[in-house]
């Protein structure tokens, strides 16, 4: 029998680089089978169609971007397989390029393809570049690795196996050793042709047909909206996201029209006597409208029993966030400042624009102001946003002097920090403006061991819903005890969360988004709402209506107790969702790419049946244009704007 190394010893030096090339394509492909099985419940498949066959034809499509990743990642390789010269041959030099060039650099675009198996399910949507720069900013992000590693073994250990099969499988493509070439000139011709059209193969590779390279939004045209993100693969999502963060400006508009469609200046009660009553808004982290029995009544049980307790007396209404992380919420409730865009508007080139938060505005009438935040001091910039915010007091872990009541993780347990926030609140001169953040409900859960006593079963593992029910709990304790200060009465609060958790519904991109909006008054005296929902960025021209606000401010929220026209925007995936009482439009930037009955958590695309409505596509363009224009000039506050 023919040995492997003797047939080895007969392929060429191009064919030995095809080989290789080819097995990398390979095992793109089995990531995106194992992709599709760890998160097949987020795959959409078209009526009328049947399964295999959207299947199979997602895995064809795949290819063409696995294809643009295979090259990108190895054109170093590439190039050092085809560069024209002698020394290309020499042993050390085939051994050092392929082992950093080919191994070391396909190994870590796998493994960006293998951990998104697992992100996936928190976000719906592949990595991209600003991954990395949220784990520079985000403090405690390195230390929920080994966290990570316990929960998913099973992961690692699979990457780990399909790395040594891709190792030892590229070995065993050896080409053939060179001969000398007798005529020199001659081997330099040949191989600098060689070289040439392997360049123009892999610049047809990039493109295709088309004058500019393909991007994310590309797989549009090939699936479904909703599945894309299993056609695409993580290394291009990553490769094609590392451009600067910068927007470009919109011009669907004239100035002239666009006042007439949209403007970002509200102003209520302008005959109004100011209302001095003390502000509290407490941000939720991950408290998805899905754990709650009163936004989602078809729940067995409640896993906020404590909110919706105050869901049912104070003016509630469903939620759509403007973001999926915590750096793109705060900003947004606090500020009005969304992030419509690829990268976080505090990562972004634009996080030094001047603002205006809710506690700037208020300073006027003498309000005090703090923000509160059991994590680590630094974790992602909030002592610094909050700064920027006109939030006169930080208070985070390090002010809480406590490491007894850390987490091991993030900082301090819910329970201990929020019930020191009262004891802050105490210090306080009235009337005060003051933004609580929780904790407890972020990855890696992690409980104490006093209210690990308390469940039924104490050694039992630790998801998102049982750390929900502890910081619902921790939430219960500080409305307990604050009902027994002088201050409470006199305020009004707000809760909502930061952003959505994982999911245990069946797959809808608007769940994806649902959080709970609160607006609670003990004396009960606050205004019927004026609309069906809300979005984040409607929480501080609410605020500001309620308190009798009269002067114009910079928003790009409505309020809820105003009669206006609903809408709430976000981003993902190199498109705009944006939201109206009975239509979600996707908006590549330059034509709408889907629409569905947002009434509906299992839409079919009516593009096919409807015309986009003119009314809310005009509506949406018009507050796009606004925000990107806005952000590239710096005007986003009242006095820039109308400049």
């Amino acid at each position: 029998m023919t040995s492997i190394k003797h047939v080895q010893s007969h392929i060429s030096h191009y064919t030995a680089l095809i080989l290789r090339l080819l097995w990398v394509l390979l095992f793109y492909t089995i990531s995106r089978f194992f992709f599709f099985l760890f998160n097949f419940d987020f795959f959409t498949v078209v009526q009328g169609e049947p399964n295999w066959y959207v299947i199979i034809k997602t895995f064809v499509i795949g290819i063409r971007f696995d294809l643009v990743s295979m090259i990108y990642i190895n054109s170093l390789y590439i190039i050092c397989c085809i560069v024209p010269c002698s020394f290309r041959n020499n042993r050390s030099y085939k051994k050092i390029s392929t082992i950093v060039a080919y191994y070391i650099f396909n190994i870590i675009a796998f493994a960006t393809d293998y951990g998104d198996m697992v992100y996936f399910r928190f976000t719906e949507k592949r990595l991209a570049f600003d991954i990395f720069k949220f784990a520079q900013t985000e403090g405690g992000f390195l230390r929920l690795i080994p966290g990570f590693f316990k929960d998913y073994w099973f992961l690692f250990l699979l990457f780990i196996v399909m790395i040594v099969l891709f190792v030892w499988g590229a070995s065993q493509i050896i080409s053939k050793k060179p001969s000398s070439p007798l005529v020199m000139k001659r081997w330099y011709i040949k191989n600098s042709g060689y070289a040439l059209l392997t360049l123009m193969l892999m610049f047809v590779g990039v493109r295709g047909v088309n004058p500019r390279p393909i991007k994310l939004t590309t797989a549009g045209q090939y699936t479904q909206y909703r599945n894309e993100a299993f056609v695409l693969n993580t290394p291009f999502s990553v490769l094609t996201t590392m451009k600067s963060n910068s927007i470009l400006p919109c011009y669907y508009f004239d100035d002239d029209t666009l006042k007439t469609i949209y403007t970002p200046i509200r102003q209520y009660n302008a005959d109004s006597i100011f209302c001095q009553k003390n502000i509290i808004i407490i941000i939720l982290e991950s408290f998805s409208a899905e754990h709650s029995q009163y936004f989602t009544p078809e729940l067995d049980k409640s896993y906020m029993p404590n909110l919706d307790k105050i869901a049912q007396q104070g003016r509630s209404l469903l939620c759509y966030a403007n973001g999926k992380r915590s750096m793109e919420a705060i900003p947004a409730i606090l500020s009005n400042t969304p992030t419509i865009m690829r990268t976080e508007y505090l990562s972004s080139a634009y996080s030094c624009n001047a603002i205006t938060g809710l506690p700037s505005i208020l300073k006027a009438y003498n309000y005090h102001s703090a923000f509160f935040h059991g994590g680590n001091n630094g974790t992602m910039h909030f002592d610094e946003y909050a700064k920027m915010a006109g939030f006169q007091h930080y208070f985070g872990a390090k002010e809480y002097n406590n490491h007894a009541d850390y987490d091991g993780n993030w900082g301090i347990f819910d329970v201990p920090f929020l019930q020191y926030v009262i004891r802050q609140m105490d210090t306080m001169s009235l009337p005060f403006c003051n933004a609580i953040f929780t904790l407890s409900s972020h990855p890696p859960y992690t409980l104490p061991d006093d209210y690990r006593n308390l469940l039924s079963n104490p050694q039992q593992e630790i998801g998102i819903r049982e750390s929900i029910q502890y910081a619902d709990y921790a939430l219960g304790k500080f409305m307990e005890e604050a009902q027994n200060h002088t201050w409470f009465d006199n305020t009004i609060f707000v809760f909502v969360a930061d952003h959505t958790s994982q999911s245990f519904l069946p797959y809808s991109r608007l769940r994806h988004y649902e959080i709970p909006l609160i607006f609670y008054s003990p004396k009960g005296d606050l205004p019927n709402l004026q609309t069906s929902f809300a979005q984040q960025l409607d929480i501080m021209p609410s605020l500001l209506q309620l308190l009798h606000y009269s002067k114009p401010f910079f928003a790009f929220g409505n309020s809820v107790f105003e009669p206006h026209i609903p809408f709430a925007i976000n981003f993902s995936n190199e498109s705009y969702q944006f939201i109206t009482d009975n239509k979600v439009f996707i908006f590549d930037g330059q034509k709408t790419i889907m629409m569905y009955d947002s009434n509906s958590h299992q839409p079919e695309d009516l593009l096919t049946k409807e015309a986009i409505p003119e009314k809310e596509d005009r509506l949406m363009r018009a507050i796009i244009q606004t925000y990107n224009n806005a952000l590239i000039e710096n005007r986003l506050t009242l006095k820039r704007y109308e400049k």
